[in-house]
């Protein structure tokens, strides 16, 4: 089992497991079996992995780029357990899990050594209207600002260009891009960017304001100096065709130039083959390392001092050994980045001095003017840093403001926090403790507590006024049911009652009540009247009945109280004798007799009397009550 282990920038971007495979296409197309779209240096098909007796190779099949191993540019790798190789842009491991189980040192693969990264740094590359490369800007530092004024980072004389047009900033290894509010917008891949807002910037983006375009790339700063190499390493076997304006460089072939003629194919494929059949033939490699070994040893011992004395060393300056239209361009070269200086355009000097240095190592001062550059663009790069983070301040200073003047309008008797929360939440994203926001807060705070309260206040005061209510109610039943003492004495608890009284409950009861005694006091004073008439008539019954009427209507009448004692002992004596002669009768056998006497009493006595007992006893014994 065979696992391939793909980086993009230091971080692991896909792990493929090989296993049932017997080929693997590897490019920026669709229609690859892994496709890698995040780097402009993938070619469509650029590699393609084969298992060949039981053994995976990988092969270059592109014509414009390169395979890497060991930072030397191959055509073909037999991949073994562990090996590391790369394309621009990425990495690749290859993981042989058997290998791995059959006495590796390190059984997880994740605890090996992370493949080292390609140093990749940023570039702008400008193009003009022909669509051709005008120019190259290396961006050193984190942060840059692109525009018409010569303080920016990147100093461009466009008319197009707004003073400060664009800034770029890298951040975790990530690049980013926005708009500084410019006339007439800055645009990424065709799209307007907003103002003021970072969007994010992979290589291979175009930027463009108006007809000036920019594409941003990473690139290997050492990948030239390492194709020359490749390319001086090769030249020597390659003498199949000499002519210089039919071949085409290793360095064209892998930085995505076409080659121009139609022999370029061929002398690629050739030095290809040439490099190819070298490493596949011992021997010969053998030789080429001894002729090489040699060489080297005889020129080292014809540069050793005899024993004669010493011999003179002649000391050149690089520049004096420069034809003479090198010494001229690198002569504009120096004068072209002192007048930057002077200018304060620091990054263009820079940019001149670093392509003087490509000519030759150093020239006059130019050592000097580059560090004095590098200083002066420091300087410039924190200032802007400084602008940048006190503009990103008052976007957010703007944003607060505004969305705070939006939540106030929120506020309500009736507002919940949760609503002012959820308003204030993009807010409390930049600034959690911002005096205003903790202002509006507790306004609403108070707003969601006095609105408790009073709902408090007024449900008790509801329950209280539902209190008085069912009193009343209460005391209505008893009138209903004429039951007037008890409805008297119930309207005067609504009327002594503390509790609130919105529906005038309580005079209501008062008028009520005065109502009910006034009746009742007429009433009385007709019971009375015809007691008096019953008792002088000789009805006690009928006379004590309504004297008892008239107590019920008034228990605390005591002068019917006083009559109904009176006339109770009337009525108990005359009882009295008629039960004692009935009690005779009996007593003689005139059982009939004392029947009669003893029915007497249960008309003329009431209930509960004590000689009306006695007789409903007597009666009850003979069988006759009823």
């Amino acid at each position: 089992m065979a696992i391939l282990r793909i980086y993009y920038q230091n971080q692991k971007f896909l792990e493929k497991d090989l296993s049932g495979l017997d080929t693997l296409t590897i490019g920026r197309a669709d229609t690859n079996d892994i496709v890698l779209d995040k780097d402009l240096g993938v070619s469509k098909q650029h590699l393609i992995l084969k298992l060949v007796d039981n053994e995976w190779r990988v092969e270059l099949v592109s014509k414009n780029n390169l395979l890497l191993f060991e930072d030397r540019p191959v055509n073909q790798l037999i991949l073994t357990n562990g090996i590391k190789f790369a394309i621009p842009g990425y990495q690749f491991e290859f993981i042989d899990v058997g290998k791995l189980e059959s006495g590796n040192t390190y059984s997880n693969a994740e605890d090996k050594t992370e493949i080292g990264v390609l140093p990749f740094v940023p570039t702008l590359v400008r193009y003009d209207d022909l669509g051709q490369v005008a120019d190259t800007i290396t961006l050193s530092g984190t942060h840059w600002v692109i525009g018409r004024d010569p303080s920016c980072t990147i100093y461009l004389n466009f008319t197009k260009l707004s003073r400060k047009h664009f800034e770029i900033l890298r951040k975790e290894g990530r690049f980013f891009i926005r708009d500084l509010g410019s006339s007439n917008g800055t645009f990424l891949n065709g799209r307007l960017l907003p103002e003021s807002q970072w969007s994010e910037l992979s290589s291979g983006d175009e930027i463009s304001v108006y007809d000036l375009k920019f594409r941003f790339v990473l690139r290997d700063p050492s990948f030239a100096s390492r194709v020359e190499q490749a390319q001086k390493f090769l030249t020597p076997f390659v003498t199949a065709d000499n002519n210089p304006s039919q071949q085409t460089s290793v360095q064209d072939q892998v930085t995505g130039n076409e080659a121009k003629g139609p022999s370029s194919e061929s002398v690629v494929t050739k030095r290809k083959r040439v490099f190819i059949d070298l490493v596949k033939n011992p021997v010969r490699l053998l030789i080429l390392l001894l002729i090489v070994g040699g060489l080297i040893a005889y020129l080292f011992i014809d540069l050793q001092p005899t024993q004669q004395g010493p011999s003179p060393t002649l000391v050149m300056n690089p520049f004096d050994a420069l034809p003479p239209d090198k010494k001229e361009l690198v002569k504009q070269l120096y004068r072209s980045a002192q007048n930057f200086m002077q200018e304060g355009r620091y990054e263009l000097a820079r940019q001149e001095i670093l392509k003087l240095k490509q000519i030759v190592p150093y020239y006059e001062q130019s050592e000097r003017i580059l560090e004095e550059a590098k200083q002066q663009l420091a300087m410039l790069e924190e200032k802007e840093k400084l602008e940048a983070e006190a503009r990103e301040r008052e976007i957010i200073q703007e944003k607060i403001r505004l969305k705070l003047e939006e939540c106030r309008k929120l506020v309500n008797p009736k507002i919940e926090m949760y609503e002012i929360d959820l308003c204030l939440a993009p807010i409390v994203e930049f600034d959690p403790s911002h005096p205003e926001v903790l202002a509006l807060k507790a306004q609403v705070q108070l707003i969601i507590e006095e609105r408790k309260m009073k709902e408090a206040q007024e449900k008790e005061y509801a329950e209280r006024v539902s209190r008085l209510k069912n009193l009343y109610q209460a005391a209505r039943l008893a009138d209903e049911k004429q039951d007037w003492l008890k409805a008297i004495k119930l309207y005067q608890d609504v009327i002594d009652s503390k509790l609130p009284d919105p529906m005038g409950l309580k005079a209501k009861s008062k008028a009520r009540q005065n109502e009910i005694q006034e009746m009742l006091l007429a009433r009385q004073k007709e019971v009375e009247k015809l007691a008096e008439e019953f008792y002088k008539q000789g009805q006690l019954k009928k006379a004590i009945q309504l004297i008892r009427e008239g107590i019920v209507i008034n228990p605390e009448n005591q002068v019917l109280i006083g009559r109904h004692e009176e006339w109770m002992n009337e009525l108990r004596k005359a009882m009295m004798d008629i039960y004692q002669e009935g009690v005779l009768e009996e007593s003689v056998g005139e059982v009939a007799a004392a029947k009669e006497k003893w029915m007497k009493i249960k008309e003329l006595s009431l209930p509960g009397e004590d000689y009306y007992e006695k007789s409903k006893m007597k009666l009850k014994k003979y069988g006759v009550w009823e």
